[in-house]
């Protein structure tokens, strides 16, 4: 499975690797690729995009920020969490696809 395809099944809802850990995390867990390096920029073009490219899921909690979300979460995959960052899956892998046509 090629980064574009595990992008597109994690953004169809396949398991992640560590529920606590983001997308930076699983991509290099996964290719041992630079993520956030390779990434940044698609994050950037996302509608729900943060405005942090280190945390670009925005916080669900009006109380806290990205950053302070993802460091007290337990599980960043579930819920509203988790389907801003299963959009941002789809929307990167949407976007690689345009890029290799």
């Amino acid at each position: 499975m090629n980064l574009i395809e595990h992008l597109e099944a994690l953004g169809e809802g396949k398991e992640v690797l560590f529920k606590y850990l983001g997308l930076c995390s699983e991509i290099h867990d996964l290719t041992g690729m630079n993520a956030l390096k390779l990434l940044k920029e698609y994050f950037k073009t996302w509608e729900h995009y943060s405005g942090d490219e280190i945390y670009p899921v925005p916080s669900t909690n009006k109380n806290c920020s990205a950053e302070e979300y993802y460091d007290s979460s337990f599980n960043l995959w579930s819920g509203k969490q988790g389907k801003l960052r299963r959009s941002l899956c789809r929307h990167i892998a949407k976007e690689m696809r345009k890029e290799n046509e």
